[in-house]
């Protein structure tokens, strides 16, 4: 992601998290070893950072490797009862990796991340 690019996802999910009080957190990761799983990577990393989403069981984490080209979406217990993982799962693969298949990540991202804001009502 560019400068700018960086600054209007923090801005969108500044105002999501001022808004609505739910986070969502984006990582980008070049590699992920000694892991083998992307999402098994994300849950150690919510717990190692003791974040709001692994102590609420509140909340989105987008996680990405271009690198590897993987990408997962983990959410929170509470947040699954509404942004299933089928759901999730269904905006990797709708919204995010046709951009993504593209090289328009951030325009992947922004698309994915307003389809699970509009979700997570």
């Amino acid at each position: 992601f560019t400068a700018q690019e960086i600054s209007a996802l923090e801005d969108k999910l500044t105002d999501y998290k001022t808004n609505s009080n739910k986070e969502i957190i984006i990582v980008t990761v070049n590699a992920i070893e000694p892991y083998q799983e992307i999402i098994v990577f994300g849950h150690d990393l919510l717990k190692a950072w003791n974040s709001e989403i692994s102590k609420k069981e509140d909340g989105l984490l987008i996680i990405i490797s271009i690198t590897l080209r993987e990408l997962s979406i983990i959410s929170g217990k509470e947040t699954s009862k509404k942004v299933t993982d089928e759901i999730c799962q269904k905006v990797i693969n709708t919204s995010i990796i046709p951009e993504f298949k593209n090289k328009k990540y951030y325009t992947g991202i922004d698309i994915g991340l307003t389809k699970l804001m509009g979700y997570w009502k």
